[in-house]
């Protein structure tokens, strides 16, 4: 299967994900609303992300993020 079929999508910049990417275009799981923050380690507030924009977020959550996790 070739990546561009699967729409995987990084859940920060909205870009695509390779499964196969290297460096900081890899893919890695990022917790919407971080643990640090009072977030779950659950699915519901997992999402994908390359690796440089889930290191750039830091332990930061967006307003935006707070309302998809919580509605």
């Amino acid at each position: 299967v070739c990546s561009s079929d699967l729409g995987w999508r990084c859940g920060i910049c909205g870009g695509k994900v390779r499964p196969n990417a290297k460096g900081r275009d890899r893919l890695s799981l990022d917790h919407i609303v971080p643990i640090s923050l009072g977030g779950p380690h659950k699915l519901a507030n997992a999402q994908l992300a390359h690796l440089g924009c889930n290191s750039a977020k830091g332990a930061r959550a967006t307003f935006a993020a707070q309302l998809r996790m919580f509605g």
